[in-house]
């Protein structure tokens, strides 16, 4: 029995040394196999394998729903004096005072905005009773005015209608009293001279009779050369002016309707524009005042929640920090600085920078495992949020949202983070230097031949080669510039 178990040990080492021995020493029933082609110098095969898309990266913890307590007035205009503040870097409770600032510069403000407020009140009153009173006033002047000019138009009407021709005829009137007074003149001394011929009266009589008619003779005629002188006058000249006259009154009275008109049109205007000035004055002093009353609680500036107060703010994944004299009592600060950030512990999120080559592997909702730097014993499973649009410095900015987390990581500790974007399985791949701009060299009857080549996803180590190559082939390790 033990004979034929050595026996059968002693075959099976033969046949196990025998089935492993080196070919080129043992002979072989099957046919020979064709030996791998040795790849030229410098280059490299194109072969198929796995490409897994690993992103190892760090990255930066930054804070969640973080409160940043700032002098954000709204109104008030000039420094603020710090009476009360936090210690730097202590735990705070929601209600906790964090910066107070001396009022007495606001109430001041307020009470000058309270007062232009009424002042700006006061002139739209004004502007209000203004723009009544000016329309009053408007009315009746243009009724006085359109009355003149009708009363213009109807001095010119009656005169072209009847005192011209009145005048006309008064001037003949008289004209013809003249010549009545002449001939009466005239029979007068013509009856003097036959009756002193017949009646026997002394010659001074006489004399002296004849002597006093020729006189009122002389006069009368004298008067009726004067009257005729006139009334010639009056109807080439007097005539005319007078009716010219009424013709520019009347063509005065359309041109003051008109003139007022233009500036009444202006004058309601410029009262309207008043009023609306005056409007948008109260406006903006109720405006003023109110923001300045908005920014009495910036002078008791509160913690809204439990957390760790930081003298500084966090920007760009780092704390941007100052000492403790900035915000100790006394000091003046301008409005609007940026003064303390709370922060609430193991309420976190990442941030990291992703490389434009790889932002293409990274979905929304993708895994990624976290370790901090600081508690390396630690790993914590986080989500991928959000990702920019568009890359800085050539990097995308990737937020990744985190479980609760251990209360002594605070924002601005580091991390490393690795992302398994999964496998591209039976991919042609080529080393990364192999590729430059979408070119590869192929090794074809020792030439170096350039060719247009896809390329896909790179682990930074190999490319995937999705069109331009074939398995098998040869190109230079180091692509030609």
């Amino acid at each position: 029995m033990s004979r034929h178990l050595i026996l059968i040990a002693i075959l099976s080492v033969a046949f196990t040394v025998s089935t492993f021995a080196d070919p080129a020493t043992t002979q072989s029933t099957q046919p020979a196999t064709t030996q791998a082609v040795a790849a030229p110098e410098g280059s490299v095969a194109v072969v198929r394998g796995d490409l897994n898309l690993l992103i190892d990266l760090d990255g930066t913890f930054i804070p969640l729903d973080a409160f940043e307590a700032k002098a954000a007035v709204q109104g008030y205009q000039g420094e603020l004096e710090i009476v009360r503040s936090i210690d730097p870097n202590k735990p705070v409770r929601q209600g906790d005072v964090l910066i107070q600032f001396d009022p007495a510069g606001w109430l001041r403000q307020v009470v000058a905005a309270e007062s232009e407020l009424a002042t700006a009140r006061a002139n739209l009153t004004k502007s209000e009773a203004d723009l009544k009173l000016g329309a009053d006033s408007d009315t009746l002047s243009a009724k006085w005015h359109a009355e003149a000019r009708e009363s213009y138009a109807r001095a010119l009407k009656w005169w072209d209608d009847s005192d011209a021709s009145a005048m006309a005829e008064s001037l003949e009137n008289q004209l013809r009293t003249s010549d009545f007074y002449v001939e009466s003149a005239e029979d007068e001394l013509e009856q003097l001279r036959k009756m002193y011929k017949t009646e026997d009266l002394t010659s001074e009589t006489a004399d002296l009779v004849v002597k006093r008619a020729l006189r009122v003779l002389d006069i009368q005629k004298s008067n009726r050369d004067v009257q005729r002188k006139f009334a010639k006058r009056s109807k080439e000249l007097e005539l005319e002016l007078r009716r010219q006259a009424l013709v520019y009154q009347a063509a005065s009275g359309e041109h003051e309707v008109a003139a007022l008109e233009a500036s009444q049109t202006q004058a309601r205007v410029l009262r309207e524009s008043a009023r609306i000035a005056a409007g948008l004055a109260v406006e903006l002093a109720e405006e003023k005042l109110d923001r300045l009353r908005r920014d009495e609680a910036i002078f008791t500036l509160r913690s809204p929640v439990d957390g760790v107060a930081i003298y500084g703010m966090f920007v760009d994944a780092a704390w941007q920090t100052w000492p403790r004299k900035t915000l100790a009592p006394g000091e003046r600060l301008a409005a609007k600085t940026m003064l303390v950030t709370v922060v609430q512990p193991g309420k976190l999120r990442l941030q990291i920078d992703v490389p434009e080559r790889q932002i293409g592997w990274i979905k929304l909702g993708l895994k990624a495992r976290v370790i901090p730097s600081a508690y390396q014993s630690e790993s914590y499973e986080a989500m991928i949020a959000q990702i920019a649009p568009v890359a800085t410095g050539g990097n995308f900015s990737v937020l990744l949202d985190l479980p609760a987390v251990n209360d002594q990581l605070l924002p601005g500790y580091k991390s490393a983070v690795t992302i398994d974007c999964g496998t591209i399985e039976n991919a042609m791949l080529v080393p990364v230097e192999s590729v430059h701009r979408g070119r590869a060299w192929v090794s074809v009857d020792g030439k170096d031949e350039p060719r247009d080549v896809i390329v896909g996803a790179s682990d930074g180590k190999q490319t995937q080669v999705a069109g331009g190559l074939k398995e098998g082939e040869f190109v230079l390790k180091q692509a030609k510039k």
